[in-house]
């Protein structure tokens, strides 16, 4: 079963879905290479080869934990350059980290090729959980260093991580992630943290809205940054009548603003259950956010919201497909599901239940600003539905009216398969089976193509996990053309 939480999110499902011009066919991509590991690797970890980011096209730096011997859990990275893939190679531990440290990462960024920035946390030799990041120059990866926590942190810190980063120049970004401060009974806080000109500075905290809880059990998503120091993040917290809000926060010319909360659409019940967990910008003060809400009736919807020339607007409640249950059960996978060509075109994709009770992939596009209904994905040949671990995960835009995503399905074995999808000329279009390597019949319960980004509508990268013949995860990675 699939954990369905933003962090370490096990997923069964792949694919890369994939849009042209009008005159064009669906993108053909080469065949999938399975990662080989640094010596002495059996596999990923829970089949999380999950983080990807491209400073452009055939440019991308790729990480996931793998298990090693002795099953102590370590963290690889893989760099694309000028559309190759090379040799994965273990990213080194902090000089404080724990042997078996539990080193993840959470997010990844590109200022241009070679130059990327990765963030998430690990165990020091004391026993404490820490955040962390790591930097590369021409793809060089620097040894990880620790950040430094918001002066209310207790040196017993347990808990704290970065989730999300975002560079806008070489040595120069922003991310924000949660900590626990120093109180008896530990309250989760929210954080952020900047390089400047290549030193990481003490993160701050960030100040949520009034009528949060005591202890708000924030989460900060994700990240997205339109230009230096003008960023957004998005995720929830928990208010003082322990109802979950959805969160945004705006850091404007390099100050953080107060966290808002989103206002939602109109049904929403007074125990909406609000958070977001996919976010993109594509200028300032112009964003788009997706994520979940109850209605009064108890039924679980989409739910998008635009900030538009800095002001975000009132949530609106994503219109399901034609043949979705009364009670939906909307649900988002948190691996960059939302993408914009442009401001007011964007794609999103996720997951429903039809009226049969079956767990379907589901697309939703913007145009010119206003979102349509979401349709749901045509599914390939002999297959029989998308399947609770299945659906679309990642989606990407680099072209109005072309846009590519990632799903999967059940096919006639009960196996989770990849498929592609392309939209070409603002249409979906039915999915195609992936081929995975080393004649692998299935991506698996917690494996599937994670990472998707397209620079063009012609050029992709992509990233995910498959079962070997020996049922351990391995990784694959994808390019096109």
């Amino acid at each position: 079963m699939k954990r369905r939480h933003w962090v370490m999110l096990p997923l069964s499902l792949v694919g890369v879905l994939f849009s042209s011009y009008a005159f064009a066919t669906t993108l053909t991509w080469h065949d999938a290479k399975s990662v080989t590991l640094p010596s002495g690797g059996t596999g990923f970890y829970q089949g999380q080869f999950s983080t990807l980011a491209c400073a452009r096209g055939g440019n991308c730096v790729a990480s996931g934990p793998y298990l090693a011997q002795g099953g102590v859990v370590h963290t690889v990275v893989v760099s694309e350059i000028n559309g190759q893939w090379r040799a994965a190679v273990a990213l080194a531990s902090p000089a404080n980290a724990a042997a078996n440290s539990g080193l993840s990462v959470y997010g990844a960024s590109c200022a241009r090729p070679g130059a990327c920035a990765l963030v998430g946390n690990y165990q020091t030799t004391a026993g404490y959980v820490v955040p962390f990041a790591a930097t590369s120059n021409a793809n060089r990866w620097a040894t990880p260093v620790s950040i430094a926590l918001p002066t209310n942190a207790p040196t017993s810190e347990s808990n704290a991580l970065l989730r999300s980063v975002a560079c806008e120049s070489v040595g120069n970004c922003d991310a924000v992630g949660t900590y626990l401060d120093g109180a008896a009974a530990p309250h989760t806080l929210a954080l952020a943290v900047r390089e400047v000109r290549g030193t990481w500075q003490r993160a701050t905290p960030l100040p949520l809205p009034n009528d949060a809880n005591v202890n708000s059990l924030v989460t900060l998503n994700q990240l997205s940054c339109a230009r230096p120091g003008n960023c957004v993040a998005a995720g929830s917290y928990v208010n003082r009548d322990n109802v979950s809000q959805a969160l945004v926060v705006n850091e404007i010319n390099g100050t953080w603003q107060k966290a808002q909360t989103l206002t939602l659409p109109g049904n929403a019940s007074a125990y909406a259950g609000a958070s977001l967990s996919g976010l993109t910008c594509t200028s300032v003060g112009n964003c788009v956010a997706a994520g979940v809400y109850n209605t009064v009736t108890g039924d679980l919807e989409g739910l998008l919201a635009d900030e538009v020339n800095g002001t975000w607007q009132r949530g609106r409640e994503l219109v399901a497909p034609v043949d979705a249950a009364v009670n939906p059960r909307i649900f988002f996978y948190g691996f960059g599901e939302v993408s914009c060509a442009s401001a007011g075109n964007c794609a999103l994709g996720g997951q429903y239940r039809d009226q049969r009770g079956n767990y379907q992939g589901l697309l939703a596009d913007e145009v010119n600003g206003t979102w349509q209904r979401a349709q749901s994905v045509a599914l390939p040949p002999g297959a029989t539905r998308a399947g609770k671990n299945g659906g679309v995960v990642a989606v990407t835009c680099p072209k109005k009216g072309s846009c590519r995503a990632g799903a999967a399905y059940l096919d006639a074995n009960a196996n989770y398969q990849a498929m592609t999808l392309s939209q070409i000329a603002g249409s979906w279009r039915a999915g195609v089976k992936v081929n995975l390597p080393g004649g692998a019949t299935s991506v698996g319960v917690a494996g599937g193509l994670y990472g998707l980004q397209c620079s063009t509508p012609t050029t992709c990268s992509a990233i995910g996990s498959y079962v070997d013949q020996a049922t351990n995860y391995q990784g694959f990675t994808l390019t096109a053309p």
